[in-house]
């Protein structure tokens, strides 16, 4: 298993796990640092605080990465996993000037976001839309 969300090194008398951190580089884990989300498809993702730094790690499994990892008796995490963290996202990345004139505009707004509904609005089925 390799790349930047490789999960290799297990010690089978206490299970080690090591990852990679993406500010700290290697670092071991405990099967309880380690949360593992299984996609409805072959898209898995595993999760973790890195253990030197505390900063939240999230990256993509492969099917044979998460079958090593059960097989090591790490459980797969009950509910839907933040698979949105994995998207894509391909485009203009948002500058200064972006952000300036997005500030502006909204400045400019007729109606104050103070008088804005704060209700959800409850959408008509053709206009709702999956978020998974």
């Amino acid at each position: 298993m390799g790349g930047p969300g490789s999960t290799r090194g297990f010690e089978r008398a206490g299970i080690l796990v090591e990852a990679r951190c993406a500010w700290c580089g290697t670092v071991d884990l405990e099967p309880g640092q380690l949360v593992v989300h299984e996609g409805p498809g072959p898209d898995s993702l595993f999760e973790f605080s890195c253990p030197s730094c505390r900063r939240l790690n999230i990256h993509h499994l492969e099917t044979a990465e998460v079958e090593v990892l059960a097989e090591a008796g790490i459980p797969l995490a009950p509910g839907q996993a933040p698979f949105e963290l994995l998207e894509r996202h391909d485009g203009d990345l948002i500058t200064w000037d972006d952000l300036i004139d997005f500030h502006e505009q909204m400045g400019r707004r007729s109606t104050p976001l103070a008088i804005l509904p704060t209700a959800p609005v409850d959408l008509a089925p053709g206009e709702q839309r999956d978020a998974a």
